[in-house]
């Protein structure tokens, strides 16, 4: 029987930095990245090679791994991606509550 290659799982990875454009750098942000790896260490270890990572000096405060969502799971697969479709789709211009924002 053959070698079966352990296949990647989802990870949510939070990072936190300094957030030196308010009060000195007092405050935190925080960002989520999302990474294909095979285990936590794997995805800490994609996490900090990131550009803004490296560029903001961010540390991990915490990961998730993400199986399945609302009954259904979570697989990944490999797949080349035309270079104009996007990785993460974002909505913007909304509040919490769903309702647009006035501008």
């Amino acid at each position: 029987m053959g070698y079966l290659p352990r296949m990647p799982k989802l990870f949510l990875v939070h990072c936190g930095f300094a957030n030196n454009e308010l009060a000195g750098g007092i405050f935190e942000g925080h960002v989520d990245f999302f990474v294909a790896a095979k285990d936590f260490a794997e995805a800490r270890a994609k996490a900090k090679e990131l550009p803004e990572y490296k560029k903001r000096k961010m540390h991990v405060d915490g990961l998730i791994q993400v199986n399945h969502v609302d009954g259904f799971s979570v697989e990944l697969k490999k797949k080349k991606l035309p270079a104009d479709e996007p990785a993460v789709l974002t909505q913007k211009g909304f509040s919490f509550r769903g309702r647009k924002k006035k501008t």
